[in-house]
């Protein structure tokens, strides 16, 4: 069984987050699944069993694998969704470090603006709203949990909206405006 290239791309941006266990359980599949190692499957057993640069050469084999084929962001996005949810359903990980750890794969990916990782991307956003007040963390909480849980994301435009409406009252807008500019004059 030949890795796909989504699969490729999806366990590149493990790699280079640091899941070595996943790694780790990735090689023992490919080993246990395939009667002869060959091609890709081959390159990347072997680039992992290196003992100096085994972590660059296995990106390298993955990402010369890939090559420029086409990916599947929904489904890459959607399984680093999954194993991010899993981690947090078990306690081995915060809701805050699964924001952190998301916005890092769109990042990484250098994907950040197209669809499905943009989504991840958003979530670093979201991050900054803590920073300026705009939400606070339990908010916060509540729209990285929801994305774990469904894979759709609070859109920004809406928070946006009722953002707006509330600022309106009381000028929160116009002093921010006026505070952006004389800080970066």
């Amino acid at each position: 069984m030949k890795i796909s290239y989504d699969e490729a791309f999806y366990y590149k941006l493990l790699l280079q987050s640091g899941f070595n266990k996943e790694i780790d359980e990735f090689v023992n599949y490919i080993i246990n699944n395939n009667e002869i190692l060959d091609g890709i499957n081959l390159d990347f057993v072997i680039a992992y069993n290196l003992k100096e640069n085994s972590l660059n050469e296995m990106i390298s084999c993955l990402h010369n694998y890939i090559n420029n084929n086409k990916i599947d962001n929904r489904y890459v996005c959607d399984k680093l969704r999954m194993l991010i949810k899993n981690k947090v359903d078990n306690n081995e990980i915060t809701l805050e470090d699964a924001g952190s750890i998301l916005s890092e794969f769109a990042y990484i990916s250098e994907k950040k603006f197209e669809e499905y990782f943009n989504d991840l991307y958003d979530i670093s956003i979201y991050m900054d709203y803590i920073d300026i007040g705009f939400i606070n963390k339990e908010k916060y909480f509540k729209i990285v949990k929801d994305y774990l849980d469904t894979g759709v994301l609070y859109k920004t435009n809406s928070f946006w909206k009722n953002r707006n409406k509330k600022s309106k009252k009381n000028g929160f807008i116009k002093s921010f405006i006026n505070r952006f500019h004389k800080n970066n004059k």
